[in-house]
């Protein structure tokens, strides 16, 4: 589970995406209306993993740049590696 938080001060009234890959492989996509400013949007992603070992996890939010005048392009990505047995 993910969440996409808008921490800026303008609403987002754009639909825009969010991807969440695992090892570099997209396991979810879907659309997300807009976001108000200070809002967030839980985001559930489910894989079926067959081999042990260390999984790194991706979200990115507006892949595709529709998110006009964003005031901070660094914080679309979040990476997190999972040791899964």
């Amino acid at each position: 589970m993910a969440t996409v938080k808008n921490i800026g001060q303008k609403d987002v009234k754009v639909p825009f995406t969010v991807q969440v890959l695992l090892n570099g492989r997209l396991i979810h996509q879907e659309q997300i209306a807009g976001l108000a400013a200070g809002a967030s949007q839980p985001i559930a992603a489910l894989a079926k993993v067959t081999q042990p070992g260390l999984y790194l996890v991706r979200v990115i939010v507006d892949p595709e740049d529709r998110i006009d005048r964003e005031g901070d392009e660094t914080n679309n990505i979040a990476e997190k590696s999972i040791y899964l047995r």
